[in-house]
């Protein structure tokens, strides 16, 4: 059986209505990865990036155990420093994370993110 490459004959994106983090795609990434998300990005240089279902959820998890518990946010230097980065506070972040979870087409098992 052969393999061949084929295109999307319909490709539609329609993007959310959560948007935050203006200019600070690439701190949100980085506070994701301290939060123990799956990140998938292209570089620098590209503005899409792609978060694993589960690693999201388990985010999501992580920074709701920091909020629970203060005194581990402030020990967390990454967190601290992403929150800082972004303006904002832990319960805000987390608001906005599951904005961005409620709008999302999860069929395939990921977020699908860009920065515009």
């Amino acid at each position: 059986m052969g393999r061949s490459v084929h295109v999307a004959k319909r490709y539609e994106i329609e993007w959310g209505e959560t948007a935050a983090f203006n200019w600070s795609d690439e701190t949100f990434i980085d506070i994701l990865n301290a939060l123990g998300a799956d990140i998938v990005h292209d570089g620098k240089y590209s503005d899409d990036f792609e978060v694993g279902l589960f690693g999201y959820y388990n985010a999501i998890g992580n920074l709701g155990v920091y909020i629970s518990d203060p005194h581990l946010l402030i020990e967390s230097e990454y967190i601290a420093a992403g929150l800082y980065g972004l303006g904002m506070t832990a319960e805000e972040l987390l608001d906005t994370m599951q904005r961005y979870l409620d709008e999302a087409d999860v069929r395939d098992g990921w977020l699908h993110f860009t920065s515009f």
